[in-house]
């Protein structure tokens, strides 16, 4: 039986903010490298301040720690954007 809610967070590449036609929240754009192939990805910003965070202190490429909950079992699928943060580079 497949869980009702589904937690994962996983290292990407932000890749901006957009607004779409009709929607009342921003998306994050990130994509992650998986083998040879890029995925990418988007996930609604719904709460004010996180947007307010990722508009003041992120920029296109960096890499960040994605956290996110997708909810299996309602319409649509929806996923929510729990929480991010820079990574720390290797070195």
């Amino acid at each position: 039986m497949m869980p009702k809610r589904e937690t994962i967070t996983d290292r990407v590449i932000y890749q901006g903010l957009s607004r779409i036609d009709g929607e009342s929240h921003p998306y994050l754009h990130y994509s992650q490298k998986a083998g040879e192939r890029i995925l990418t990805g988007a996930v609604q910003v719904r709460d004010p301040a996180q947007l307010k965070q990722l508009e003041m202190e992120f920029v296109t490429g960096d890499e960040i720690e994605l956290t996110t909950c997708t909810d299996w079992n309602a319409p649509e699928l929806p996923t929510t954007l729990l929480s991010f943060a820079k990574t720390i580079a290797r070195t």
